[in-house]
């Protein structure tokens, strides 16, 4: 009886059904079973043996005795089933919690990217000391984004978001104060901060990268102009020294380049520099994908996102995280080091296509095989451009090897390590470095 009981809690609680019959759970849970009805005839035959003499006192007492401890047994298997019961009714509540919580998610995420710009402009508008109330007005303005925004600073999603305030950390990152009313309409400050910048990337990612690649494209532009000029001065220079050197003179030390041309080798080198890693990085990848230590099909990812909460990773599911919280750094990378060089479309697409298709295993190692390419395009067009621009003023090319072999930043690659005297050598593109 126990195990029948037990099988229909598990069941019903387990099955999905939104109208669960606790009450004839809890009642099958409180039944009486096989062992309340052996307790109940042993208690029969003791009441019927009359104690005339010591041994049968003695068989009544023990008859008895035995009624009880299988009462007890009994009752303690009933205290089981509702504490198992109580258990399950718990899980089957938080399940149903973090159901909505998801559809939440996604609807207000769905709401968000549509208003994009608005919700910029009013994080901005409140950073700078503005009125709040636009940004509280789209905040609140769709059921599921004001549930999410009240879960994010841990109060009731039955809070209503009212004001919003502005504090910088020690750091001077920028955190939002939020003030709800309750349903009873009692005014309270939240007990979470939520840091600005991560609510800007949350909703508004693609348009901050919009405005990013403009500013990246006016930048490479001036940067353009200054190096015209600056070549247009380092021509009249060398015309005008060639002019009044007498023949045969020894030719004079090669001075240092104009503080505009410096700039911009510099400029050009930092962003090599800033995304030297990034070869290794999809490198890394790529071995992970050709080595089966990386599948990134629909029913992998599921399963990933299973173990991964339920806290059993395993090689792939662990890969597929890092996958996932590189490939932006990867595609901020790709993107610096393309802009305005000739292969910035080339990128830009293989990019796009890996981001939209992840659950193609197959395509995403082809694009990042593609991407490989078109980067070392890049860098070599840009080690041109300085080297164009230091012969200009009579300066040999630059040793580019500390810019081009860099580590991955990914743990778990296929990358060959090896440690000497304390110190981890990467072995990179042939090269062991530290």
């Amino acid at each position: 009886m126990v195990a029948s009981a037990d099988n229909i809690l598990l069941k019903s609680l387990v099955s999905g059904n939104d109208k669960l019959p606790f009450s004839t759970l809890s009642g099958l849970a409180g039944a009486a079973n096989g062992d309340d009805q052996d307790a109940s005839n042993l208690t029969d035959i003791a009441n019927g043996i009359t104690p005339n003499s010591i041994l049968a006192a003695l068989v009544k007492g023990g008859v008895s005795g035995t009624a009880m401890t299988t009462k007890d047994k009994a009752q303690a298997q009933r205290d089981q089933m509702n504490q198992r019961l109580q258990q399950l009714t718990e899980w089957d509540i938080n399940n149903k919690q973090h159901q909505q919580e998801m559809e939440d998610l996604v609807q207000s995420h769905v709401y968000s990217q549509a208003r994009q710009g608005a919700f910029v402009d009013g994080l901005s508008a409140v950073s700078n000391g503005g009125d709040p109330q636009p940004l509280i007005d789209i905040m609140n303005g769709d059921p599921a984004m004001a549930r999410t925004v009240a879960r994010q600073f841990g109060v009731d999603p039955a809070s209503k978001l009212v004001d919003l305030q502005v504090t910088k950390d020690r750091n001077g990152q920028e955190h939002l104060i939020g003030s709800f009313t309750d349903a009873q309409g009692q005014k309270f400050t939240a007990p979470t901060q939520i840091e600005a910048a991560k609510v800007m990337s949350a909703v508004a990612q693609p348009l901050l990268d919009q405005r990013a690649a403009e500013a990246a494209r006016q930048s490479l532009a001036d940067r353009a102009t200054m190096a015209g000029i600056a070549k247009d001065e380092a021509s009249a220079a060398k015309d005008n020294a060639a002019a009044h050197s007498p023949r045969g003179e020894a030719p004079k030390p090669v001075k240092p380049m104009p503080v505009a041309a410096t700039r911009i080798q510099n400029d050009e080198l930092s962003t090599l520099g800033a995304v030297s890693g990034v070869k290794s990085d999809i490198q890394a990848i790529l071995d992970q994908l050709n080595s089966g230590n990386l599948e990134t099909g629909l029913v992998a990812k599921g399963e990933a996102a299973v173990r991964n909460n339920l806290g059993l990773s395993n090689e792939n599911s662990r890969n597929l995280a890092t996958l996932k919280s590189k490939l932006e750094s990867i595609r901020n990378g790709v993107l610096l080091l393309n802009k305005g060089v000739q292969t910035e479309g080339d990128a830009q697409r293989a990019m796009n296509e890996i981001i939209a298709n992840t659950n193609d295993t197959e395509l995403v190692k082809k694009r990042l095989q593609e991407l490989l390419v078109t980067n070392d395009r890049a860098a070599n067009l840009r080690k041109m451009n300085i080297d164009q621009l230091r012969s200009e003023y009579g300066h040999e090319p630059l040793d580019y090897s500390k810019y081009d072999a860099q580590p991955a930043a990914i743990v778990g690659s296929s990358q060959e390590t090896k440690t000497i005297g304390g110190v981890t050598y990467h072995k990179v593109n042939g090269q062991w470095m530290q």
